[in-house]
Formats: C-alpha cells, sequence, structure tokens
C-alpha cells in the first residue's frame, strides 16, 4: 500500500493551523458584522484555502490534496444537504410562517413567560424539518425582540431548538456526516440520538419555563 507523503507548511505546525484560524476570524467578523449570507461564507473559505495554498511548501501537492478532497463522496453529500437545508429555511422565510406563528402565540394571550418556550418548540420544529441550525435561527431571530420577553432568554431558546432539531433532522449535514463517517445508516444515527435528545429537550424546556417567568 502506498504511503501517503505528509504535507509541511511553511511555519509549521501553526502554519499548518493559520488557514483554518483565518476561516474562524473572517466567520466571526462576518457574524459581529450582522452579514450572514452563504456568499461570505463561502469567500470566508476560499481565503482560508489560498492561505493554505501560499503556506504550503510544496504547491503541487496541496493541488492533488484539494482535487482528492472535493471528488469525496462525503464531502459532495454534506454540501448538497447544506445547500438544500438553506433554500427550504429561505422559503420559510419567505412564506411568513414565523410571522404567523408570531400572531398566534399574542392571540392566544400567552403570558411573556412561556415565550422562550414557544421560540424553543418552533426552532426545534424548523430545523428538524429542514435539517439546518442557522436557517432556523436566522429565520426566527428577527422576532425574538418584539415579543415582549427577555431578548436574551429568547435567544438562548430559540438556538438551543435550533440544535436541538439539527442533531436529529435526518437532511442535516452534520447527521449524514456522522452517517458517512461512521459507516452507518442514518435512520441508525437518528434513533440512536432520540433518546438523549429528548431528555435533554424536556430538560430544557421546563428550565426555559422556569427562566421566562423569573
Amino acid at each position: 500500500m502506498e504511503n501517503q507523503k505528509k504535507m509541511q507548511f511553511y511555519g509549521g505546525p501553526f502554519g499548518a493551523c493559520l488557514p483554518l484560524l483565518v476561516f474562524m476570524a473572517l466567520m466571526i467578523t462576518i457574524a459581529a458584522l450582522q452579514k450572514v449570507s452563504l456568499v461570505l461564507f463561502c469567500m470566508a473559505g476560499f481565503a482560508g484555502l489560498c492561505t493554505a495554498f501560499l503556506l504550503a511548501k510544496d504547491k503541487k501537492e496541496f493541488e492533488k490534496a484539494v482535487v482528492a478532497g472535493l471528488k469525496n463522496d462525503t464531502l459532495c453529500v454534506i454540501i448538497f444537504a447544506f445547500l438544500l437545508a438553506g433554500v427550504l429555511s429561505q422559503e420559510l422565510r419567505q412564506s411568513g410562517l414565523i410571522q404567523g406563528l408570531t400572531w398566534l402565540v399574542t392571540e392566544l394571550g400567552l403570558s411573556a413567560g412561556f415565550l422562550p418556550l414557544v421560540g424553543f418548540i418552533i426552532c426545534a420544529l424548523i430545523s428538524t424539518a429542514c435539517g439546518t441550525s442557522n436557517g432556523a435561527i436566522v429565520a426566527v431571530l428577527p422576532v425574538a425582540t418584539t415579543v415582549g420577553a427577555n431578548p436574551a432568554v429568547v435567544v438562548g431558546a430559540i438556538v438551543s431548538g435550533a440544535i436541538f432539531g439539527d442533531n436529529l433532522a435526518p437532511i442535516s449535514d452534520t447527521t449524514i456526516a456522522s452517517a458517512l463517517t461512521q459507516g452507518a445508516e442514518v435512520r441508525d444515527v437518528v434513533r440512536t440520538r432520540l433518546p438523549y435528545s429528548l431528555i435533554a429537550g424536556v430538560v430544557s424546556a421546563v428550565l426555559f419555563v422556569i427562566i421566562g417567568f423569573r
């Protein structure tokens, strides 16, 4: 079996980690500036890739590694799932579903203490259906400051619900990546995660009600 050549970078271990640090710094900057978009995310990833190319000692070996990575079946499935999740979340935003749910909560006359729980449940349902935590957060987050409750608590509930659903969604990129990298079926991954997620979800829901009323 042919041994794979180890890639060398200028700067040693730090040089190898620098492209990832560049990518993370750009992602944090994008989030801080509230300019979240798929185009900017791709540009941040491209900037990290360019940094890695400049630091790689063997440019041809780096190019071969990039091409091999692009041909990876797991990566292709994850990218497709990510794009599909983005399309579904955008459709939900344009359909007015979030505004409708907010109106329903208002019409039912629920106390502000229940609003973090409502945000948690709505985000959990959206992220489970669409397979994206980011899409659910972006769709629901604008109403966090308009529901009359503590925005910090509502935002925490929204993020928690989005991650809860993303962890269980069969079309989530994280679920698919877990199944492909571990040699398992997607349905088996979802089934084994379900008991732990439900326990955490119930505990979180109770805590959001308690914190919401306090």
